[in-house]
């Protein structure tokens, strides 16, 4: 007899199992949980202007990931936050994504990462490439109203931003003059930057120092844009009479600029008589 009641327990156990089994199945159409049996497929094209040369906008490069998301509120209104997502690469300009939606109308939203290259710059720019960050701007780009068993086309457009410190330089040769002696009842001569003489070139947040070439040459690769400050101290000879001659140590200084593009074309600086420097 207590075998029995042994048995009848076991069967209940296992019916309340069934029970339970059969109330998970209908959990699906809760305000608990979303129903994901319904889809679509969303293919994205992604666009940068990769080439200011060319008219129109290139594909983003391949490999970029891209978060293909539905929020759940979208498939039940009741189910709160959160939402389904998925990870794909473009290849070829785009991505295909099966996306659950449901009858009124679902948005997927697209997030594609960042990503750092170099954009050709219009003729006549300071430089032919310049690096820039491509990004899509807010939390994505989203198509709207997608429907059970569509196939839908979205277009997806980054936009360029610059470096917060990025500065575009350009070269530029340089020939100098100075007033390098001064005689006694003579007019002063103008000479060439001596040879092997040490030139800085500078502006508020940036410097580059170099040295003076034959016939006073020299070059340098200077922000576009700005005025270039370029200074240099050399020894300068001074007759005072007929029989005093001293050397002493002149600053010379001088602003030139701006160039806004990279010429083989030799500037001439004049940097005057300078100022004593001992």
């Amino acid at each position: 007899m207590k075998m029995r009641k042994d048995t009848i327990g076991g069967i209940c156990i296992s019916m309340l199992a069934l029970s339970s089994i059969s109330c998970d199945d209908n959990v699906r159409s809760s305000a608990l949980t979303v129903d994901d049996m319904q889809e679509a497929t969303v293919v994205a094209y992604f666009y940068a202007d990769l080439d200011n040369r060319d008219p129109g906008m290139e594909y983003a490069p391949d490999g970029t990931p891209v978060i293909v998301s539905v929020a759940y509120n979208e498939l039940n209104p009741s189910a709160g936050t959160g939402s389904w997502s998925e990870t794909l690469e473009i290849e070829g300009g785009m991505v295909e994504a099966t996306v659950p939606v449901t009858s009124n109308g679902t948005t997927v939203t697209f997030a594609p990462d960042q990503f750092i290259t170099d954009q050709v710059q219009p003729h006549g720019s300071a430089t032919e490439v310049v690096e820039k960050v491509f990004r899509v701007p807010g939390p994505g780009s989203s198509v709207s109203d997608v429907r059970p068993g569509q196939k839908v086309y979205h277009e997806v457009t980054y936009v360029d931003e610059d470096f917060g410190n990025q500065v575009v330089l350009v070269d530029v040769r340089f020939q100098g003059g100075a007033i390098l002696m001064e005689h006694y009842n003579e007019p002063d001569t103008l000479a060439p930057v001596p040879q092997g003489t040490n030139i800085t070139l500078y502006t508020s947040n940036w410097v580059y120092e170099t040295t003076a070439g034959s016939d006073g040459i020299f070059e340098a690769s200077v922000p576009s844009g700005e005025n270039i400050n370029i200074e240099f101290i050399a020894q300068k000879e001074i007759t005072q009479d007929e029989d005093d001659v001293v050397h002493r140590d002149y600053k010379y200084e001088t602003v030139t600029g701006p160039y806004t593009q990279s010429t083989p074309v030799l500037q001439t600086l004049q940097f005057g008589t300078g100022t004593q420097w001992e």
